[in-house]
């Protein structure tokens, strides 16, 4: 297992320049966490949200990965500004092949291009668990160049290409890579009660299916280009 601190680790969030009170409330959050190297995103509006998401990701990747921006390199933490704190230990153990560790969850997962509760993942120890298709962007830890890489492909091609939801992507590469997650998130989100819900409760205390075949209320396709 590899063990980290936190609070050593580079931590980006994303913010939107009008949103003033999610920028005040960010910077208390991790000052109070006690996180010694933090940066704030410009984040980038859109006229569909989607794609404004995904440009803001791809900036706060590109700067992360940037040497004269963030010397100290990998592991970085890369945040949405609607996240709140449900519980932290700042002193973590991970498994060492780890490309990514999510700090915050969902039960929601992409699977034949349905959206919904269909996260697949296997316990690797009590309380961690490997993910294969889970959605969510709002708190990742990356370690791996091999997996941010294509991550930055992901965000561009979902920014630019098609102006949709980045964590589609996400979700839909993880199961070729080692993507861990806390069952039990140190993070959850805010901006809507559908969110908090599936992003609170523990992973494995919330339903999950294999999507098989089709179901009209999930069915969410997307556009290659």
């Amino acid at each position: 297992m590899l063990r980290l601190d936190l609070r050593d680790i580079p931590f980006y969030y994303i913010n939107l320049d009008d949103a003033v009170e999610r920028n005040e409330r960010m910077k208390s959050i991790l000052s109070e966490l006690g996180i010694k190297n933090v940066r704030r995103i410009s984040a980038t509006k859109h006229e569909t949200g989607q794609a404004g998401t995904a440009r803001s990701m791809l900036n706060a990747i590109e700067s992360a990965i940037n040497p004269v921006v963030s010397p100290l390199g990998t592991p970085f933490v890369i945040l949405e500004d609607d996240i709140a704190v449900k519980r932290w230990d700042p002193i973590i153990e991970i498994p060492e092949n780890a490309d990514a560790f999510y700090l915050g969850i969902s039960g929601w997962g992409r699977m034949n291009s349905h959206s919904g509760p269909f996260v697949q993942w296997e316990q690797y120890e009590p309380g961690i668990l490997q993910v294969y298709n889970m959605l969510g962007g709002h708190a990742i830890m990356y370690l791996r160049k091999r997996y941010i890489d294509l991550v930055r492909r992901v965000c561009l091609h979902a920014g630019y290409d098609i102006e949709d939801h980045p964590d589609i992507g996400f979700a839909e590469i993880q199961r070729w890579h080692n993507v861990y997650a806390f069952d039990d998130p140190y993070f959850f989100q805010t901006s809507s009660g559908g969110n908090e819900r599936v992003t609170y409760a523990p992973l494995s205390e919330q339903e999950s299916h294999e999507c098989m075949n089709y179901m009209r209320n999930f069915f969410l396709p997307l556009n290659v280009i």
